[in-house]
């Protein structure tokens, strides 16, 4: 069985991580933004999921030693005779479900069964089967995959507004749990939007200077509040140094700024644009600006991450 069934768990991978649906609508009122505000599109990302199962308990005992110091007492014989629900290798799909349906008889309250036999159901294109027993299992602190797999289920059954929100979902969990991820600061000539700007080649300005800086944000908290609304919350700030050893920091009209933004569906990707001035008293020099992002959920748990890019003063 544990052949088969590993078989069947690694198809699933393969279409939790091939499976994909219409992306979100983006907010109307997103437009390209200055130094106070955020804009994003959903772009949805590949979630790799993988999901094992125990392989069965070898019930073979463990022979003692040739070494006759080590003999703790009369060798056992063997027990050559599988487990009593286990199939032989060559058993095929029907036959696993039969044998899984009749331990959910035997142990109705086993969770494992359950999402196993989901899994076998949804192999066998026995999608109402197992989207019930899908439904019928706590999934908020199970392996993504299992919510993906409940996606598929009712992208198959023809509903597709629940297997989009299953996928809101996901992404959600996943984004909340890992780092705020900050991209390096890029110095551009022209910014419209995610993915959509012009980068200076080669960084070199003059005093006075107002150059657009572009950075993208993932990972960060973007929670369903009870109002339906999904806020975003972040706190940008900025430091000028000269680069190399013992930097020196430049003193700056502004530092820091909040963006605060309210959404209407979950975003995946957003990123974070605004005008730097170069100091009109700056010499001519190699310099450091910093960029950090300190995110707030609204329990008020934090996390942060920061990027540099470096250019020239002439």
């Amino acid at each position: 069985m544990s052949v088969i069934l590993k078989s069947a768990l690694y198809i699933f991978l393969l279409f939790a991580t091939a499976f994909s649906c219409t992306p979100v609508e983006q907010n109307p009122d997103d437009t390209p933004v200055s130094n106070e505000n955020a804009t994003a599109t959903p772009t949805p990302t590949p979630v790799q999921t993988q999901i094992r199962r125990p392989e069965p308990a070898n019930n073979n005992p463990v022979k003692p030693a040739d070494n006759p110091q080590a003999n703790t007492g009369p060798v056992q014989p063997e027990n050559t005779n599988p487990p009593a629900d286990i199939k032989p290798e060559s058993a095929t799909i029907d036959d696993l479900i039969k044998t899984l349906e009749r331990r959910l008889i035997d142990f109705p309250r086993s969770e494992s069964t359950r999402k196993e036999l989901a899994v076998l159901y949804w192999l066998n294109k026995q999608y109402e089967k197992s989207k019930e027993l899908l439904e019928s299992v706590d999934l908020s602190k199970e392996n993504p995959g299992y919510k993906m797999l409940l996606s598929s289920l009712s992208n198959e059954l023809g509903d597709n507004d629940e297997a989009l929100k299953a996928l809101e979902e996901i992404r959600r969990d996943w984004t909340s749990k890992y780092p705020l991820k900050l991209g390096a600061p890029v110095f551009c000539s022209f910014i419209s939007g995610y993915d959509l700007y012009t980068p200076i080649e080669d960084p070199v300005f003059s005093p006075g200077q107002g150059i657009p800086v572009y950075c993208t944000l993932g990972n960060f908290f973007c929670e369903k509040q009870k109002n339906g609304k999904m806020p975003l919350s972040l706190k940008v700030e900025i430091e000028l140094t000269t680069a190399g050893g013992n930097p020196t920091v430049i003193e700056l009209d502004e530092t820091s700024w909040d963006i605060n933004r309210e959404y209407n569906n979950f975003v995946n990707d957003v990123y974070i644009a605004f005008t730097f001035i170069i100091p009109k008293r700056l010499i001519p020099g190699a310099y450091s600006l910093k960029v950090a992002v300190t995110n707030t959920d609204s329990k008020g748990e934090t996390k942060k991450d920061e990027k540099s890019a470096y250019f020239q003063a002439r």
